[in-house]
């Protein structure tokens, strides 16, 4: 690799309704299909999650007050994006203003760090993403909080998967292609990303790692000037966000090699994934969650995974985010835990 993230010590990087909704089902209608089943079940269970969260909460007067939805990075952004979505959606259903605060800075660990060592009391929450809770931690010496002691996970948002792409200059039409040309001429390709610590950055390293070719990183000051490198051919490669680079990807300008996330993207449903390419257990996606500080009250927690569940199960949202380029999830506070820690152990093991 180019750069070294720990070459800098001390310094950081900046970078990066509840609404009720019937669905219409007639008793006589053909039987539902598994994924509305499944939207059903999901909205029956945060429902009862919510009422029962909800009257627990009560005795204490939660929220009494205004709640503050800190976002670690600028406004515009896509992180920015969701939380005041998210933000509005939680002040319908809790009738209590929910208001965005952006504190940018340091790869997120700014805005992390305030919430970490905010009162434990439910008024300052976080929008997490892969790089303050998954990445930062494990490239960083220097990170000021603890991923996983110093906060209570709610409910993962959403995922974005990540694209291998390359320019049409590149000879492969798929991953496989790409690393048999690559160890059989043993050349050092470049690839770009939307800067030092960015998803896209420690995607090409996990791979070069994984594939033992050999990669060097090009890092830009955003996903912007980095897909004009790529589509003007100054770059070969790229690990990028569907939203960033599809309307290159149709105009001809970048070919996609593979979806980097478990599963197929919606927004690529023909794209396969690395792992059906041979390169098992390759699962690198940009993720959002809902995080509160350690030793938040779980009635409060509960409270809180239940609303944010029912507002992803919305379909208008579900629309607004997908255009986002998010696959919405929402899973219990239990479930994003485990997933916190996989992450953390699976991003330990690059080497930076």
């Amino acid at each position: 690799m180019s750069m070294s993230m720990r070459a800098w010590p001390g310094s950081f990087f900046d970078t990066w309704r509840c609404r009720r909704h019937t669905l219409p089902i007639h008793p006589a209608s053909a039987p539902l299909s598994r994924t509305l089943r499944k939207v059903l079940i999901v909205v029956m269970l945060a429902g009862m999650l919510s009422v029962y969260a909800g009257k627990s909460v009560a005795k204490e007067g939660y929220p009494a007050k205004t709640i503050t939805l800190v976002s670690p990075f600028s406004a515009g952004g896509g992180t920015d994006f969701i939380a005041r979505l998210l933000a509005s959606e939680l002040s319908r259903s809790l009738s209590r203003t929910v208001v965005v605060e952006n504190r940018p800075g340091a790869n997120g660990m700014i805005g992390s760090d305030y919430v970490a060592k905010a009162p434990a009391d439910g008024y300052t929450l976080l929008l997490g993403t892969v790089g303050t809770h998954g990445i930062n931690q494990a490239a960083y010496d220097n990170v000021p909080y603890d991923t996983v002691k110093d906060f209570a996970p709610i409910s993962l948002i959403g995922r974005t998967p990540m694209l291998v792409l390359a320019h049409p200059s590149v000879t492969a039409n798929n991953v496989a292609e790409l690393v048999q040309e690559a160890r059989r001429s043993g050349a050092n390709m470049f690839f770009s990303s939307a800067g030092v610590g960015s998803v896209g950055h420690v995607a090409g390293e996990l791979f070069a790692q994984e594939t033992g070719i050999q990669l060097t990183h090009a890092p830009y000051r955003g996903a912007a000037p980095a897909v004009t490198d790529l589509a003007g051919g100054q770059i070969p490669l790229m690990f990028g966000t569907p939203v960033s680079t599809l309307s290159y990807v149709s105009s001809g300008k970048i070919k996609i090699l593979g979806v980097t996330s478990a599963q197929r993207s919606s927004l690529v449903p023909d794209v396969p994934t690395l792992n059906e390419q041979g390169f098992k257990d390759f699962d690198v996606s940009t993720w959002y969650g809902l995080f509160a500080p350690a030793n938040t009250p779980q009635p409060i927690i509960d409270l809180l995974a239940a609303n944010t569940i029912r507002f992803l199960a919305d379909p208008e949202i579900r629309q607004k985010l997908k255009q986002q380029g998010l696959e919405t999830v929402g899973n219990s506070p239990e479930e994003f835990s485990a997933l916190i820690r996989n992450e953390v152990q699976k991003w330990s093991k690059v080497k930076f």
